[in-house]
């Protein structure tokens, strides 16, 4: 059985000699990150029935996103920060007076969030990770 090493030495000898055979050929990567999440020893000092909107707000900063729960018993305050990233190739050769392509990329995306409920007087009553 080849060596690992030595199966990837032929593909890539392959991949080189099979290069001139196509118009035109590419490799993409792509990483981005919305916000950041905040640090896990800050999360864990937030606890329901023991802190208040002050301390969240010195701990997590400004929130994405501010409502009230449908009841409106509640403020429902949100931190969301989100990455992304993958990779593609394409290939594109001649054919005659056209040419044909071929594109695939591999994508993913992983939004995420922490949500605080907080009551009228503004205490946090739960919170909600995902």
């Amino acid at each position: 059985m080849p060596s690992t090493a030595s199966v990837a030495s032929r593909a890539t000898a392959l991949l080189v000699l099979a290069l001139p055979t196509f118009g035109c050929a590419g490799l993409s990567f792509q990483n981005q990150r919305n916000e950041l999440e905040p640090p896990a020893r800050v999360v864990q000092a937030i606890r329901p029935g023991e802190v208040d909107l002050h301390f969240c707000l010195e701990q997590l900063g400004a929130p994405t996103l501010v409502s009230r729960s449908e009841d409106g018993s509640q403020h429902v305050l949100t931190w969301a920060w989100e990455e992304q990233g993958g990779w593609g190739f394409f290939l594109s050769a001649p054919v005659g007076d056209s040419s044909v392509s071929f594109n695939w990329a591999d994508e993913e995306q992983q939004p995420n969030y922490l949500r605080l409920f907080f009551d009228q007087d503004w205490r946090l009553v739960d919170l909600a990770q995902g």
